[in-house]
């Protein structure tokens, strides 16, 4: 049994590291793309659904938005599982970014616009008490992130039965940290 503090022991804090041979410079600029695609992804949803948005009731422009966020969402776990295929980010890290970009982006991009049809982005929104006290923004929130990483794990899944035996070996040797190499072992 390994030492615990040995070198060659297993960390699941090298998997918030970013894959071997990327630095911060590129783990910004992965962020930064999550950020543009979900952005550009939402505006194409929104104009999809027409200008009538703004001037909507305020339940059908919260099912507008929400519609929005979800293609959004869609649109940037398909960004971050290509990424990952490529060895950005980190094994960990890219798909904790894919939601750090789906929780933290909608609510900038609401509060940006004039008044919400809908508080969809109150000073209630952002304590923790809400989250068990309000099933209405569990469920906003589960509409809206739930497509990122279920487009996310297809993406992989999908890359995964592409590769052929020795690549997805050769992919782990080159990219992943050392200890989780060894798991394979």
């Amino acid at each position: 049994m390994p030492d615990s503090t040995s070198d060659d022991a297993f960390s699941a804090r090298e998997g918030f590291r970013p894959f071997r041979d990327r630095d911060r410079r590129s783990q910004v600029a992965v962020v930064a793309g999550g950020v543009l695609v979900w952005a550009a992804a939402y505006a194409l949803v929104v104009t999809a659904l027409g200008d009538g948005l703004a001037t909507a009731e305020a339940t059908e422009a919260v099912r507008a938005r929400r519609t929005a966020a979800a293609g959004a969402g869609a649109a940037t776990g398909l960004y971050f599982g290509a990424l990952w295929t490529r060895a950005h980010g980190g094994p960990l890290l890219t798909p904790l970014y894919l939601l750090a970009v789906q929780f933290l982006v909608p609510a900038r991009a609401y509060s940006l616009g004039a008044a919400p049809p809908e508080s969809l982005v109150s000073t209630a929104d952002s304590a923790l008490v809400l989250v068990f006290a309000d099933p209405q923004w569990i469920l906003d929130r589960a509409v809206t992130v739930a497509p990122g990483p279920v487009v996310f794990a297809v993406v992989l899944a999908v890359w995964a039965q592409s590769l052929g035996p020795g690549e997805e070996a050769s992919f782990v040797e080159r990219r992943f940290p050392e200890s989780w190499r060894r798991l394979r072992e």
